[in-house]
């Protein structure tokens, strides 16, 4: 959380730590790989007596502390602890903390510049659904063991329960590791799990959330379990009183028996229990991560002025264009180059445009292969073009794609901590911290930033450094990851949203209901006129012949499409053969398909040209740009009907049809032999209405935006 604040303060940040579980490798590195450049800003998180690695120590550029708890429950481990803090103190010219409890601590210790930052909660992330029902007999008190241990004294309140509720039960959130002692009586559930949508689930069906602890220095938990709808109840010990505010129960004296009858009185009365939540909600408004974020960067301004955008820093010699001036534009783009067509032509096609303008950078990486993300092309800068560079950097780690979908399976569909998301989105990659680290640099002379495809992380982690200079092209449809809060950030914090359907716009206003300004642009088209006879002559085709052009992936339903085409060869044996042209795994095969390759871009229009029709059997587009295509040279499409945006192109333009098995595809098939001229040329007058003038006319409204709002802002 720490880290996204800092990243909604354009400042990047990566995780290192002595004792990574290996499920968070490839995410959290290990200390051993650290190395600090002069001039980063290094933090340590501050728990319990460890010290941090000696790179703290003898860095001698910024740093600080990140006071989380001081760990332990005896007496020698507090004194180990805040002698360890003690020893950091000459060092930091920063300490954040959580909590006036906290601050006081390390101002004891010798701290000189301490920083509470407000209390903050991503508090969508917590909320239920609706406000449960009132909780039966069975229902348990849960409380959490980490970072301090409060068994024995949990144990004694649970048994002064069944003296007042035979049914008491009790639900302990153990830190991952840790087994279950024996001897707990049967109604104690013992949850040993750091999987947020378990814990989740345990605490939303509670009677309510207790905590015994004495030395909380953030009381995290306690503002978890409010935002989840459960009444909280605390020892007023560490930070338990200022972090309620007024809110739950705070009390002096582990009275156990008098906390049994409470928690009775709370299970039977709805009255007191809605009274204690509404109490709770007032609360949980104020969690605000804006003001946080605000807070955190005035302290890293003034920790670090030349560290921090806005603060201290010699403007860049294009940070004010005139209207006049050639501005520098840098587009984000996850590949460039050879890589095939979809998001990355989209952008390429914008850059070739733009820089007749502007002069343009394609920010982008050393890879070819979305898959595996493997490092092909040389780092560094190449010019393209007079006033058009592309700048490549290295991947930090490649994808072993079954690894991931064991980990997209566990994540799609459930509620997911922060941590989680991010886990999960730097497994996706590409994994590119020079990247980000080069948006994040003072004076790199950019003006605007354009960024392509949203769910991959060079937008969803770099957007957010760069939000008031950003255009978001997000090429989205609607598919498990677009539910992850992760993705909030880059659709609400940019300064204009360039949408390539009407449907997708619609997907993101029902998802991202606080969006930024979007509209529908889409792409150009500029086919030059394709050959039949050539393309014909070239690969031996006679006859009609329908055709798939892109990906040849599962994910682009390719092997569906194989299995309609052969269930209607077997019926109708006249059915035109299917060629596949294009890069990737598969080979298809079967009776009546033929497999092409990689074909060339004159190959590919002659295609469209000779084809009887083109199909697009993917259910997962933000705009088919082979649609467009294939309609310039007058070629109808089949597309497939599961997909919002393909059915809305073939239905605005009247040159296709939609299919969802081999039946429809077959009637659509039919449909299109009978209307053939028709639909060809309500296909030609379609393309010719989406021209690249009016696309970048748009494109150029939002960097206007962009200007008019920097001019403002000086």
């Amino acid at each position: 959380d720490l880290a996204w604040l800092l990243r909604r303060a354009q400042l990047p940040s990566l995780f290192w730590a002595g004792a990574c579980e290996p499920r968070w490798k490839g995410f959290v590195r290990p200390l051993s790989s650290l190395r600090v450049a002069q001039g980063d800003v290094l933090l340590t998180h501050q728990v319990g007596a460890s010290l941090p690695t000696s790179d703290w120590f003898l860095h001698r550029g910024p740093k600080g502390v990140v006071l989380h708890a001081l760990g332990g429950d005896s007496g020698a481990l507090k004194r180990d602890a805040a002698a360890k803090l003690r020893s950091l103190a000459p060092h930091s010219q920063l300490t954040l903390t959580f909590s006036a409890h906290a601050a006081a601590l390390a101002r004891e210790a010798g701290h000189a510049h301490v920083v509470t930052l407000p209390a903050f909660l991503e508090v969508g992330r917590w909320r239920p659904p609706t406000r449960r029902s009132p909780p039966g007999p069975a229902a348990p008190v849960v409380a959490s063991l980490r970072d301090e241990d409060r068994l024995p004294s949990l144990l004694m309140l649970h048994h002064a329960r069944l003296r007042v509720n035979p049914e008491a039960a009790l639900t302990l959130l153990a830190p991952r590791g840790r087994r279950r002692p024996r001897g707990l009586p049967a109604q104690v559930r013992w949850l040993e799990t750091d999987a947020f949508v378990e814990q989740w689930g345990a605490v939303t069906d509670a009677l309510a959330f207790i905590s015994l602890k004495e030395h909380d220095l953030h009381g995290r938990e306690l503002l978890e379990a409010m935002a989840m709808g459960v009444p909280v109840l605390a020892f007023e010990g560490g930070a338990a009183t200022e972090v309620l505010d007024g809110a739950g129960l705070i009390f002096g004296q582990q009275d156990f028996a008098f906390l049994a009858e409470l928690l009775e009185v709370l299970r039977v009365d709805p009255r007191l229990r809605r009274r204690w939540l509404d109490r709770q909600d007032g609360r949980v408004t104020q969690l605000d991560p804006e003001a946080a974020g605000r807070a955190l960067h005035a302290a890293v301004s003034e920790a670090w002025p030349t560290s921090t955008p806005g603060s201290g820093r010699r403007p860049s010699r294009t940070s004010a264009p005139k209207p006049s001036q050639r501005r520098h534009v840098a587009i984000v783009v996850q590949r460039h180059g050879e890589v095939g067509g979809g998001a990355e032509l989209h952008a390429d096609q914008v850059a070739r445009r733009l820089h007749e303008r502007h002069d343009v950078t394609v920010l982008t990486t050393c890879a070819r292969d979305h898959l595996s993300w493997d490092n092909v092309e040389a780092p560094g800068p190449t010019q393209l073009a007079p006033g058009l560079r592309r700048l490549r950097f290295p991947v930090r780690t490649t994808r072993w794609m079954r690894g991931f979908n064991a980990l997209s399976r566990l994540r799609f569909g459930k509620r997911c901590s922060r941590l989680e998301e991010e886990h999960w989105l730097h497994q996706q990659g590409p994994d590119v911290p020079s990247l980000l680290s080069h948006l994040g640099e003072p004076g790199n002379g950019y003006d605007a930033f354009i960024f392509f495809t949203a769910l991959y992380a060079p937008t969803a982690l770099g957007l957010p450094l760069v939000a008031e200079r950003s255009i978001l092209v997000p090429t989205v449809h609607d598919e498990p990851p677009l539910a992850f809060g992760v993705y909030d950030d880059a659709f609400e914090r940019a300064s204009s949203i360039l949408a390539n359907t009407p449907e997708e716009l619609e997907l993101i206003a029902r998802r991202f209901p606080k969006h930024a300004p979007g509209r529908v642009v889409g792409v150009g088209v500029t086919s030059p006129a394709g050959i039949p006879e050539r393309f014909r002559e070239r690969h031996g085709v006679q006859g009609p012949f329908l055709l798939y052009v892109g990906r040849l992936e599962r994910g682009k339903g390719v092997e569906e499409l194989v299995r309609h085409h052969q269930t209607l060869r077997r019926q109708t044996p006249h059915v035109p053969e299917l060629l596949f042209a294009g890069r990737g795994a598969l080979r298809p095969k079967g009776n009546g398909i033929r497999y092409l390759g990689a074909i060339s871009e004159e190959d590919k229009h002659d295609a469209f040209a000779a084809a009887h029709a083109v199909v697009v059997p993917s259910r997962y587009e933000s705009l088919s740009l082979v649609t467009l295509e294939a309609f310039a040279q007058g070629t109808p499409v089949l597309v497939n009907a599961h997909s919002d945006v393909l059915l809305g192109q073939v239905n605005r333009s009247g040159a296709g049809f939609g299919y969802s098995d081999a039946a429809t595809l077959g009637l659509g098939l039919g449909l299109l032999t009978a209307q053939r001229d028709a639909l060809s040329a309500r296909a030609k007058a379609y393309a010719q209405a989406h021209t690249w003038e009016r696309v970048m006319a748009a494109y150029e409204d939002a960097l206007a935006t962009i200007w008019e709002r920097k001019q403002g802002a000086r």
